[in-house]
């Protein structure tokens, strides 16, 4: 089971910093299995959005990916978050790629 605890603030998330302890189901219309398998489902993610869908009020949350992925540095400088995961998730296949570019993009939004 994953939970989303809370959305963290951001220009790319206005309109769902309401949704808290929700449980997410899906990813893309796929059903998220554990946290690592939502990871999976979102770095092999094509799709021009991403959609995921949460009980147990039956609301989805759509974003836009490359917008998300250019967001993510911000996000982490804007809350003093040092990575976007947790090792044992870094691991992850194209995790280290895309966590030395989360790094240099908090780097880069630090200096603004």
């Amino acid at each position: 089971m994953v939970l989303l605890s809370q959305v963290l603030s951001h220009q790319i998330n206005i309109g769902y910093e309401h949704l808290n302890n929700m449980h997410v189901l899906g990813v893309n219309g796929t059903k998220v299995r554990n946290l690592a398998h939502l990871v999976e489902l979102v770095e092999a993610s094509s799709s021009k959005f991403l959609t995921f869908d949460l009980a147990p009020n039956d609301e989805m949350v759509v974003l836009e990916a490359a917008a998300l992925a250019a967001a993510t540095g911000e996000i982490l400088a804007q809350h003093n978050i040092s990575s976007a995961r947790s090792g044992d998730l870094a691991a992850s296949a194209g995790a280290d790629a895309e966590e030395g570019g989360g790094k240099r993009a908090a780097k880069a939004a630090r200096r603004r």
